[in-house]
């Protein structure tokens, strides 16, 4: 049984303090992989136990069905993981709620309250922060959260759900001058950012009007909360 995002989050909490918004998601995504490599060797185990054959060819089977495997270019942990789609499907929403919780951590780090100043999964959108002081006329932010590939449906989600988006993408390549122009515009017709790692917009080669560090996102979702609007 895989553990929850939040069980995740809470045992690396635990055992560090102080981590940024990048570190926390490096580690969780660091334990989910682990965890991942455990639960193989788990069902691997149990089963080679209900084979009656002598531990010594069971100890070289299952060193070869460990084994990592090259499919197509593509690098897996072993046969089943290129075959066995529950995996993968269980591993899919883990990891997107990861770095959503991630999110959420950064904004508690600001004293923002979930329910209070902002709202998780409603309208389609991944958190939605609220301008509190405006009561007549709600004055909102939507934000958009994606994990570490841009793909094509980051800019989906910012077009149809979200006015900034905020992202662990660890690939400066995916940022070309035509998906910074598309960033650029969508973001500036909506009073939003594109939030991602320092250590990708340190070397993306293109300028840039509405790319920002994700490590700001907490802090300046702080400032919208009381101001109404980002700095």
């Amino acid at each position: 049984m895989m553990k929850k995002s939040k069980d995740i989050i809470i045992s690396i909490l635990e055992k560090y303090r102080n981590l940024d918004i990048n570190e926390l998601h490096e580690k969780a995504f660091e334990e989910l992989k682990e965890l991942k490599e455990l639960y193989y060797q788990k069902k691997t185990d149990e089963f080679l136990e209900k084979i009656e054959i002598p531990n010594s060819i069971k100890t070289k089977l299952r060193k070869e069905i460990l084994k990592p495997v090259f499919v197509n270019g593509k690098h897996y942990s072993n046969f089943m993981e290129e075959t066995v789609r529950r995996i993968s499907q269980s591993i899919q929403p883990i990891s997107g709620n990861i770095a959503e919780i991630c999110a959420m951590i950064e904004l508690q780090k600001y004293n923002l309250i979930e329910n209070v100043h902002f709202k998780r999964k409603i309208n389609r959108t991944d958190l939605i922060i609220y301008y509190p002081l405006v009561e007549k006329n709600l004055k909102y932010h939507r934000v958009e959260i994606k994990n570490v590939s841009f793909r094509e449906r980051a800019t989906r989600g910012l077009y149809f759900d979200g006015d900034s988006l905020l992202g662990f993408f660890n690939n400066p390549k995916e940022f070309t001058k035509e998906t910074i122009r598309i960033i650029d515009d969508l973001c500036k017709e909506k009073s939003g950012y594109c939030y991602i790692p320092p250590s990708t917009l340190n070397q993306i080669k293109y300028s840039f009007d509405r790319l920002k560090e994700n490590t700001k996102f907490g802090k300046e979702m702080a400032y919208f909360v009381k101001n109404g609007f980002i700095p």
